[in-house]
């Protein structure tokens, strides 16, 4: 393997927990001529990738970056919530009844 890169993500306590629990599943089911490892210390997690072409570790790294991306968003949301689930705001609106619904008017053709 020619192509190499390394990342350091600075994150720490459950969000490093779950973003290198997350990515090493990925590592762990492999993409295409790429191999990855996945590791957490106290400054954070790292992930080192080795491509056999520039255009798989792009994309690998474009990859990695999005899952370490929700990986950390999912935690911080877990963390912040206490078990809480959060409505998003689609559903928040469904909950809601509809402002002025007895006078909506439908028109007939005629």
């Amino acid at each position: 393997m020619a192509y190499v890169a390394e990342l350091r993500v600075r994150v720490r306590g459950d969000v490093a927990k779950g973003m290198a629990a997350a990515l090493s599943v990925e590592a762990d089911a492999g993409l295409p001529r790429v191999r990855a490892s996945v590791g957490r210390d106290s400054s954070g997690v790292g992930l080192l990738l080795e491509a056999e072409d520039p255009s798989a570790l792009r994309a690998a790294l474009n990859s990695y970056l999005r899952w370490a991306d929700l990986a950390a968003r999912v935690a911080q949301g877990a963390s912040t919530e206490r078990g809480r689930p959060r409505r998003s705001r689609a559903t928040a609106a469904r909950a809601r009844p509809a402002k002025h619904a007895s006078r909506r008017r439908t028109r007939s053709k005629g």
